[in-house]
């Protein structure tokens, strides 16, 4: 299962937390993402 940044920022904001430093694993030191992500039109069937 490839993580969603739709979610990840939702959570984050929920949770009033910057989403790279809740998911540190998946930035880079200067803020960009280096994991694949979900495509955001993904549509569960």
């Amino acid at each position: 299962m490839l993580p969603s940044v739709r979610l990840e920022e939702a959570l984050a904001g929920a949770l009033e937390i910057e989403v790279h430093r809740l998911f540190p694993e998946r930035y880079r030191a200067d803020g960009t993402r280096i994991a694949r992500t979900r495509p955001p039109d993904r549509r569960v069937a």
